[in-house]
């Protein structure tokens, strides 16, 4: 009887971390990227999520969460925002700042610079990105005048999920 509200979605499985618990040592069969879902399919998937309850999308992927034209998909998400219209923006939370989040931090950056024009205030970014990156994720973020917020580190990261409407991590980092 329990109401699933987020649904999380790895968007390509290369990984470099090859973890125990999700890659076993001896797997080395990864799909081609043909065999991926294209970005209209995973908007369609989403889209199918929403209808049935889901508020908070969880977008994953390997470690590091690389994928050709990815600012492009997270464009086409934008727009599954469940919360009620009113003056709080949208909610992003990203997660950087483990080992290896140097290309996520970076990743989201220019992200985020594609989408300042056309979500500008309608956007609220909070985003975790270790202690290497996160004078420079702040001045880029405040150079695009967007409502954010760049921590090396957020201690209460159940909070932190609880309040997003949209999540962008790094394989693992939900784990």
């Amino acid at each position: 009887g329990r109401e699933v509200e987020y649904v999380r979605l790895s968007v390509t499985d290369r990984c470099d971390l090859r973890c125990f618990y999700c890659l076993p040592g001896d797997y080395h069969d990864f799909s081609e990227p043909e065999e991926w879902l294209s970005f209209d399919e995973i908007v369609r998937v989403i889209g199918a999520f929403a209808a049935l309850g889901v508020r908070h999308v969880r977008i994953t992927g390997g470690e590091p969460l690389v994928r050709k034209n990815l600012p492009a998909l997270l464009r086409a998400l934008g727009h599954w925002n469940s919360r009620p219209a009113g003056p709080k923006p949208p909610r992003l939370l990203v997660v950087g700042g483990s080992q290896g989040a140097h290309a996520i931090n970076l990743m989201m950056i220019d992200a985020m610079e594609l989408l300042a024009e056309e979500y500008g205030d309608r956007l609220s970014i909070r985003h975790q990105t270790g202690d290497k990156d996160r004078e420079t994720v702040e001045e880029r973020y405040r150079g695009l005048a967007l409502d954010s917020r760049a921590e090396a580190f957020i201690h209460d990261m159940a909070r932190a999920y609880g309040n997003a409407d949209l999540v962008i991590s790094r394989s693992g980092a939900g784990a």
